[in-house]
């Protein structure tokens, strides 16, 4: 007797529920319809949550170009230390500054043309690039002595010292300067220095039994045979070439 009375119960709802439904579709309304007010809500968060994403993508770009900035200024200081530390090796392994090199040649400088490197046993000449010693051996030699002499230099803790040719050996002349005719304020050792003939490497193509050399009285090249003797000045750097 329960069971027939839930029964009937379950059917008098669902045939309640078919009144309304059939009530509400006689009077055209849409059973299933959501209010306007819920979508106006459903519109608005909407808006809300792009606008949102819009400023969370502003300020991710933001940052993103504020770091991309401070890692290119810190590569930019690397770069600068480098090529920093690298002229500073560059002028250790040439005893010196010589930012004109090698197209020096061209260039008349004074008070700033000589500057003492390699603890001050060397010049560096900046209008040649080339490295002199500061205070020459004053013995006399004979021309093969004299090449000998240099090769075998070790002035300022360093090899690689030669005969300079006659050019080289003719750049350090001054053209008013007399006894001995280099130009003035130079730092040279002015006891070393003598106002004689100093031999070159270069022979002379005319007679090889000769070779070219300069007077530092007055800066006169000429030459002499190589069994004569004279006073040698060595240098460092430059090309020069093969006595003969």
């Amino acid at each position: 007797m329960m069971k027939n009375l839930f029964v009937c119960r379950s059917l008098i709802r669902v045939a309640v529920i078919m009144v309304v439904m059939a009530f509400m579709a006689s009077q055209g309304t849409d059973t299933y319809a959501i209010p306007p007010l819920k979508l106006d809500q459903h519109d608005a968060e909407i808006k809300a949550a792009i606008t949102q994403h819009d400023i969370d993508a502003t300020n991710d770009l933001i940052a993103h170009d504020g770091n991309m900035t401070t890692e290119h200024d810190a590569l930019s200081v690397e770069i600068e230390d480098h090529d920093t530390g690298v002229n500073t090796k560059l002028d250790e392994i040439l005893g010196g500054e010589c930012p004109d090199c090698p197209d020096a040649w061209d260039k008349l400088l004074t008070d700033d043309r000589f500057e003492l490197v390699m603890n001050g046993a060397g010049v560096l000449d900046h209008e040649t690039c080339l490295v002199w010693e500061q205070s020459p051996d004053t013995t006399t030699r004979t021309w093969t002595n004299a090449l000998l002499h240099c090769f075998q230099s070790e002035v300022g803790g360093r090899g690689g010292w030669r005969l300079p040719t006659i050019e080289e050996l003719a750049s350090l002349k001054d053209t008013v300067n007399t006894n001995p005719s280099l130009p003035s304020g130079h730092p040279f050792d002015t006891n070393a220095v003598q106002s004689s003939f100093y031999w070159s490497s270069t022979t002379n193509a005319f007679n090889a039994t000769f070779v070219w050399g300069m007077s530092f009285v007055n800066g006169t090249v000429n030459s002499a045979p190589k069994s004569n003797v004279g006073l040698v000045w060595c240098v460092r750097g430059g090309q020069g070439h093969d006595a003969y």
